[in-house]
């Protein structure tokens, strides 16, 4: 027997409340581990032409494609990472959905003229992204793409909690705090690596967009070190550090003092 509408609103909106809760209780956790950081859910509004080049975070299958070599959103949440997960010669713009969208944009080409289209048309299983299972699954992601655009186009880059499109159902991606963001990683000298939200990402840069909101996700190590010396949070440094901090910009955004959640 199915639910009744009444008892199937209860049920999600009882879902989304534990949901909140356990963000709430993740953040208040990371706040504690490391107070000198900004909160991963802060909103940074920054120029989208700056986030130029993809992470480049391998686990450990070194066979894994450019596009995905990027850190788990949940479980690397606000965390601090050494390595060179950001020396990357693999741009944004390398990434065939940003191709199609530009030709969608610019050229007013079809979805299915795209390489992004075709090659996800030819390869659709059970683990193909954005939950499409089928040729019909993925013409309502491209529609669901153009209405993201006419949005983007006519409204501006809005926040997650202003913007439900149609045939969408609010959930916890429009929360005022926790919802879906483009998210950045920092690099060891500040700058903003691709990490997720290539969509909103590649129409705000074809639009010619001057500012969107971005939140950060994980930063490298030798930033993390250079901005706590930078913020007068330690005193000593070696002569690296120094180098490093002669060459920061103090607009950063990410060099401003962290705001409480």
């Amino acid at each position: 027997m199915s639910k009744s509408p009444i008892v199937e609103r209860f049920a999600k909106s009882i879902h989304r409340r534990l949901e909140v809760s356990h963000l709430w209780f993740r953040s208040f956790k990371r706040r504690l581990r490391d107070p000198t950081l900004p909160d991963p859910d802060e909103i940074f509004w920054i120029d989208p032409n700056l986030i130029v080049r993809h992470t480049n975070f391998i686990r450990s299958d070194r066979s894994v494609n450019p596009e995905d070599r990027v850190f788990d959103t949940v479980a690397d949440k606000g965390k601090v990472y050494g390595g060179d997960w950001d020396i990357s010669t693999y741009q944004f713009t390398d990434l065939a959905v940003y191709k199609a969208i530009e030709e969608r944009i610019l050229k007013g080409r079809d979805w299915s003229e795209t390489a992004f289209y075709q090659n996800l048309s030819e390869n659709i299983s059970d683990r193909s992204p954005w939950r499409i299972r089928s040729r019909d699954d993925l013409d309502m992601r491209c529609a669901y793409l153009d209405e993201l655009i006419i949005s983007i186009k006519n409204d501006g880059f809005r926040l997650a909690h202003e913007v439900v499109l149609n045939g969408e159902e609010r959930s916890i991606k429009h929360h005022r705090r926790f919802g879906n963001y483009v998210t950045v990683n920092i690099s060891r000298s500040g700058e903003f690596l691709f990490q997720d939200g290539r969509h909103r990402l590649a129409i705000a840069r074809v639009l010619g967009i001057q500012k969107i909101p971005v939140k950060v996700l994980v930063r490298h190590a030798d930033w993390v070190t250079a901005r706590c010396h930078y913020l007068n949070v330690n005193g000593k440094v070696d002569q690296d550090i120094e180098d490093k901090l002669c060459s920061i910009d103090s607009r950063h955004p990410d060099l401003q003092e962290p705001k409480n959640p």
